[in-house]
């Protein structure tokens, strides 16, 4: 996933499913919301792990609108990552779980050096419709997929 000394920097907005509301907080699940913009910035792995921060900034519908967005609420999480190989439709590919201080998961499956795309989890607090570490699917607006930041 890292090459280099440089971290890696992924950002992308994704559909605001209960789900990722439970791994993020900030945000009731009932509250009004379109979608989330994620930024996670991954630092090198230094024996098989490493850390990560992450910066969600929810899209909410303004008062005076509800087909409209705006950001909303903003979340700013740490954690830790590792390397997990497999996943339901390869079980060679590479994936990475990322594990908050809180100690709640989210996993990506490596796509290339530019794209990593989100799994549904082995965690069923999270992941209740599915746990088996297939790719997640969006819809015509928003993709699971995070894009690298920069070149």
């Amino acid at each position: 996933m890292l090459q280099g000394a440089a971290p890696l920097e992924l950002a992308g907005t994704t559909p605001c499913g209960d789900a990722y509301r439970a791994f993020l907080g900030g945000m009731d699940a009932g509250a009004a919301c379109h979608a989330i913009t994620w930024r996670i910035r991954i630092e090198r792995p230094v024996d098989g792990r490493g850390a990560w921060t992450l910066t969600a900034t929810y899209g909410v519908p303004p008062p005076s609108d509800p087909n409209l967005m705006i950001d909303g609420p903003k979340v700013v999480l740490k954690g830790s990552w590792i390397t997990v190989n497999g996943t339901r439709q390869d079980p060679a590919a590479v994936s990475y779980r990322l594990t908050s201080d809180a100690g709640r998961t989210v996993s990506f499956v490596r796509i290339s050096d530019e794209l990593v795309h989100m799994l549904a989890d082995d965690d069923p607090v999270l992941f209740f419709q599915a746990h088996d570490r297939s790719l997640l699917v969006g819809n015509a607006d928003f993709s699971y997929t995070l894009n690298r930041v920069g070149p």
